[in-house]
């Protein structure tokens, strides 16, 4: 049996905030996020310059009192009255040179991670050529690499208008040093439509070195975003929590999938309003600022919720081998072998919600019924199973195999089925998947005869003929496509079972009911057994998008009280040639 973890599932997120927002002194806001809970903070434009005036005696009594308070500034953000793309020379050399002194000092008290606005959108807003402007920008940029201290990067920060390409052609243009990286800004991307927070994330990807926090309700102008006064939009509100517009679950899934390992930096704004008492109130903002950025970083919406009875996968603990590897994420349970994944959904009836062979589809993309056991069949009558999850019972590893049991109850309208125990065993091994259900009458009289309905979706192509798209039966029985539906019936079934399916389309008989279907691009079918007790049916209806369905309905005799019912369905993963 596999046994509980109970490992944090983000255990790295470093959460900071900007300094600013712990008050209007260095030393003020070092007790401040003391007091709060704060380990990291960004060293805020205003309390850069009012450190650097002091000089360098004070830059390093400002590090052993940070160093006192357990607070870590590994992030900073250069002033901004400092555009890299003018054309007065003399003043670029200048802006330069206090750029270049910023960053000695950052050195000094530990900063990695300097965030910089590149300039230019003033310029730009006023008509000025894209490209003059981006290699004034590109000039001055690859001036300040040189002389950056080791081990800092520069981090260019994405303005009002900046798109994910803006700011990426300034690194390409400089080379792509190792020293200069990305530092995205939630809130400015925000107000920059049609950007995507998680598209932006993606291809910043291990240079993303730096991110700026904070939500918005998106533009609240007209016209093009450099040509407005952003500042009404520019918000700075605490992500999420119904302040904002924002995204959070793409944004934090998208840190995630690219290992994002920089300061979680919350650019909060210092507006605590003049008509509040000040006295307790920025220590008890501040303090919920940490709070909700607790629950929120460490929010995984992959990963399964602690207590829910159907989703809690926290119990079981991940494989990670070479011929084996099952993870968790939110509603779902992963299994990967050398040839195929899949993946199991226990909230919708326990379904495979995605299943590849060899790098190629086999379920419909996004299918709700991707073999699943949704129905039964009753005379002109279709009732479901279950609507809501199942519980995941047990996960147990065989050899070098998972066999997972779930469990459900079917709901209180469905008559003599109602509170019917629904038992799903789904095992997965290196060259099958197996499907089993059993059904137990716990009534205390005999329950009549109905059929069980194993619904099937494959994704097929190959136009109207039959190739790839085509399904053979044991006997040799081959479906032409001709989007109309097909029933298939065994010699053990009811009369009236074609009638529960068709309104229009053929019926065949057939003596035995194993298939094979064709895969798109592989010389081999896939293969469909049922081990033990055969169909009683299988239904098959084609499309003119080339999916196709194929369901095995299960005769299920009248049960007598505790009798149980078992229905199994195999599929054979081809072997390679």
């Amino acid at each position: 049996m596999i046994t509980p973890n109970g490992n944090d599932s983000n255990p790295d997120i470093r959460i900071s905030i900007t300094s600013s927002a712990g008050g209007n002194s260095p030393e003020q806001a070092l007790n401040r996020l003391k007091e709060a809970g704060f380990h990291y903070a960004e060293l805020s434009i205003e309390h850069t310059e009012t450190i650097y005036l002091r000089g360098e005696a004070a830059w390093r009594k400002f590090r052993e009192l940070a160093d006192q308070a357990g607070i870590r500034f590994l992030q900073a953000h250069l002033p901004q009255r400092n555009s890299l793309c003018t054309e007065d020379e003399e003043l670029r050399k200048t802006r330069l040179e206090n750029l270049r002194n910023y960053c000695v000092m950052y050195h000094v008290l530990g900063i990695t991670a300097a965030v910089v606005h590149c300039g230019g959108d003033f310029a730009l807003a006023h008509g000025e050529d894209p490209a003059t402007v981006r290699k004034r920008r590109v000039r001055s940029l690859l001036e300040l690499l040189r002389d950056l201290p080791e081990g800092m990067t520069l981090c260019l920060e994405n303005l009002p208008g900046d798109t994910f390409e803006d700011v990426e052609a300034n690194l390409i243009e400089c080379g792509n040093p190792e020293n200069l990286g990305y530092c995205l800004d939630t809130g400015h991307l925000h107000i920059t439509p049609p950007a995507n927070q998680g598209d932006y994330i993606r291809k910043a990807g291990k240079k993303l070195k730096a991110i700026h926090i904070h939500d918005n309700v998106g533009p609240l102008f007209s016209g093009p975003v450099r040509q407005a006064y952003w500042d009404t939009s520019d918000k700075h509100l605490f992500p999420g929590f119904f302040y904002g517009s924002i995204n959070w679950n793409t944004v934090l899934t998208a840190l995630r999938e690219v290992g994002y390992s920089g300061l979680w930096n919350l650019e909060i704004a210092a507006d605590y309003g003049s008509g509040i008492p000040p006295y307790g109130y920025r220590e008890l903002v501040l303090r919920q600022h940490r709070e909700r950025a607790e629950f929120l970083f460490h929010y995984d919406p992959e990963a399964p919720v602690p207590g829910d009875p159907v989703n809690d996968f926290s119990r079981f603990q991940p494989i990670s081998r070479k011929d084996l590897k099952l993870t968790f994420r939110r509603w779902k349970i992963h299994a990967e072998f050398s040839r195929y994944q899949v993946t199991a959904d226990p909230v919708h009836g326990g379904r495979l919600a995605s299943w590849k062979i060899d790098g190629r589809e086999i379920l419909f993309p996004n299918s709700a019924y991707g073999w699943c056991i949704p129905g039964v069949w009753m005379p002109r009558n279709l009732a479901r199973l279950w609507q809501f999850g199942m519980a995941v019972d047990e996960i147990e590893e065989t050899g070098s195999s998972i066999r997972m049991k779930l469990s459900g109850t079917v709901k209180k309208e469905f008559e003599f089925l109602a509170d019917l125990p629904l038992v799903l065993i789904r095992q997965f091994s290196p060259d099958t998947v197996r499907t089993e259900l059993q059904l137990k009458n716990i009534h205390p009289e005999k329950m009549p005869s109905f059929a069980v309905r194993f619904h099937c979706m494959t994704a097929l192509t190959g136009g109207g003929s039959l190739p790839r798209g085509a399904v053979t039966f044991s006997d040799g029985t081959t479906v032409p496509r001709d989007e109309k539906g097909w029933i298939f019936l065994l010699p053990d079934a009811a009369e009236n079972l074609a009638d529960c399916v068709l309104n229009e389309g053929h019926k065949v008989p057939i003596p035995a009911a194993d298939f094979t279907i064709g895969m798109p691009g592989s010389p081999e079918p896939l293969r469909i057994v049922f081990p033990g007790k055969q169909p009683a049916a299988v239904y098959f209806e084609d499309s003119k998008s080339g999916v196709m369905t194929m369901e095995p309905i299960f005769q299920v005799p009248p049960l007598e009280p505790g009798e149980v019912f078992t229905a199994v369905m195999q599929a054979d993963i081809p072997e390679r040639r």
